[in-house]
Parts: C-alpha cells; sequence; structure tokens
C-alpha cells in the first residue's frame, strides 16, 4: 500500500503537482492510505519517508511546503495564515499546481470562510449604532491581523477598538504592520493566552484557531477565563474545526498539520464544564459546516 502510494506521490511531484482533473484521485489515494493508517496496516513512521519527497524548493515556495517544514516552529503559525486567507499562489510556476492543489480542499476554504465570519459577526452586533464610546474586541491568538484589517477598513472611525493577543511577537510585528492605518484603535498583547490577565470587560471575544490545539482540560481552563472577559450583554465565540473536516487526511499524512477535531456536542460539553450555562450556548457553522463556532451569550 504505501509502496504504490509512494510512486504515485513521486510521480505527481516529478511532473510538477496535480492537475484539476486529478484531483479526485488524488484525494482516493489519500483517503485509502488514511484507511490503512487508521487500520494498523500502515505505520505513522512510513508517512515521514513520504514527507520526506517535498524538497526544499517545495517547502520554501508553495503553502503546503511552508506548513510542512514549519519555518516558525508550529504548525497553523501566522504566516500560512495569510497565505490561506489571500490564496496565495507562488510566482515559481513549475510548483503553483501545488498551490491550486492546496486551495481546492475543504479545509483552507474554510478558514477563509472563518475570516468571513467574524467579519459578519462584527457588522451584527449592533456595532453600527450610536455609542458614546467604541464597542471593545478581544481577539485572542490573533494571527496576521487579517480580519481586522479588512473589517477596519470597511467602517466609519469610532465603530469599534480591538485587543489582539498572540503569544507569537512575529505574528505581532506582522499584524502591527499590517493594522497600521489604525494604530490608535488597536492594542497589542504578547501573551499566552493561558496566562493573560486583563480587568477590561469586552463586547465580543473572539478567538478563531487557537482551541484547535488545545485538549479538553485546557479548552476548559481557557474558556472559563474568556467568559468572565466578556461583559453582561456580550458575546463570547471560538472557532473549532469539525470531525467532518474532509481535509484531515491530506493534512495530516501529507502535510504533518494536526488539530483537535471535535463536534457540536463536544463543544457544548466543553462549554457547560466551564461553568457556562448551557441555555448561552449555541454552535453554528460556516458555509462547508467544517468550522464550527461555540457561541456563547453573557447575560
Amino acid at each position: 500500500m504505501i509502496g504504490d502510494f509512494e510512486m504515485y506521490l513521486v510521480h505527481l511531484i516529478q511532473q510538477g503537482g496535480p492537475t484539476p482533473s486529478e484531483y479526485h484521485e488524488v484525494d482516493r489515494r489519500i483517503w485509502l492510505l488514511n484507511e490503512a493508517v487508521l487500520s494498523g496496516d500502515v505505520d505513522r513512521d512510513d508517512l515521514l519517508g513520504l514527507q520526506a519527497h517535498f524538497d526544499t524548493e517545495f517547502r520554501r515556495e508553495t503553502v503546503h511546503g511552508h506548513g510542512l517544514d514549519k519555518p516558525f516552529g508550529y504548525s497553523g503559525d501566522f504566516l500560512i495564515i495569510d497565505k490561506i486567507y489571500l490564496r496565495h499562489r507562488t510566482p515559481h510556476e513549475p510548483l503553483a499546481a501545488w498551490d491550486d492543489y492546496f486551495h481546492s480542499h475543504a479545509a483552507p476554504e474554510a478558514v477563509r470562510n472563518r475570516k468571513e465570519y467574524f467579519k459578519r459577526l462584527l457588522r451584527s452586533l449592533e456595532f453600527e449604532k450610536k455609542r458614546t464610546t467604541p464597542a471593545r474586541v478581544l481577539n485572542v491568538g490573533s494571527g496576521p491581523g487579517r480580519s481586522v484589517h479588512e473589517f477596519l477598513g470597511g467602517v466609519e472611525p469610532g465603530d469599534v477598538s480591538f485587543t489582539c493577543v498572540d503569544m507569537d511577537r512575529r505574528a505581532l510585528g506582522y499584524s502591527r504592520r499590517l493594522l497600521r492605518p489604525w494604530a490608535g484603535r488597536i492594542d497589542f498583547a504578547e501573551a499566552n493566552a493561558l496566562r493573560y490577565r486583563t480587568e477590561t470587560r469586552f463586547d465580543l471575544v473572539w478567538s478563531a484557531g487557537l482551541f484547535d490545539y488545545l485538549n479538553d482540560k485546557a479548552f476548559v481552563r481557557l474558556l472559563g477565563r474568556m467568559w468572565t472577559w466578556t461583559k453582561p450583554g456580550g458575546l463570547l465565540v471560538v472557532g473549532n474545526f469539525s470531525k467532518a473536516n474532509p481535509s484531515r487526511a491530506y493534512m495530516e499524512l501529507l502535510g504533518d498539520w494536526h488539530l483537535i477535531h471535535r463536534t457540536s456536542e463536544d463543544l457544548v460539553r466543553v462549554a457547560m464544564s466551564a461553568g457556562i450555562p448551557q441555555k448561552s450556548i449555541r454552535v453554528e457553522s460556516e458555509e462547508l459546516g467544517v468550522n464550527l463556532f461555540l457561541r456563547a451569550s453573557r447575560t
């Protein structure tokens, strides 16, 4: 099984990546390989041999390669997320087919949908109504700042102020540069979310993708803290990839990108464990149903 897939992968690499007419066959073979891994017929260590076929140029030039190479030391870093948001396509044409294939998957499309969901959420929270002070938004694990950039580019000054928290100094530097036109409306905090402290209470507390990497114990701990940062009448929303993610095998087997996937029921369970009343909890998703959103309204 692994040998046949390896030969097929080498063929794809030699031709510069799959063509759109080949996407279905590539996905089918990845799915079969994943079944073999789950059944124990293929050892997970064998996957390292597959990933090794992606050379230095591939890792430097493509979005897939960036995720595999982990230049900042972790999966899902701020730069790959921004590349997904922007549908980055390498200018190095011999490898561009790999970026086309990457962006064709449900997972990156769900990430882009997540950005749009956040922007709709901002617009829907009555921020357009007259206020004596701007509405306050806390963005936990704020990453590249692209969502905030796009939102602020379309609203009148004074509608919203943001506090962006991220533990990666490089992510904060990147977002500071991106958000420089609105510097007076954005505070940045370099902190591990589990150690972050604030006395401010926010109209919206948001986290896009951080919870995809937290086990249930850390999830409950951080969610409980975020709930205390949500002011009465405010809203807490966190994203988490669904177990229905059809891109999971591709991400894990060829990209070494592992998330903690959850169901809607899982999200309700951990939210209640964090002390949030069940009546306050609702779970939504973006259009594909791949990225779930746990919403908790504080009365």
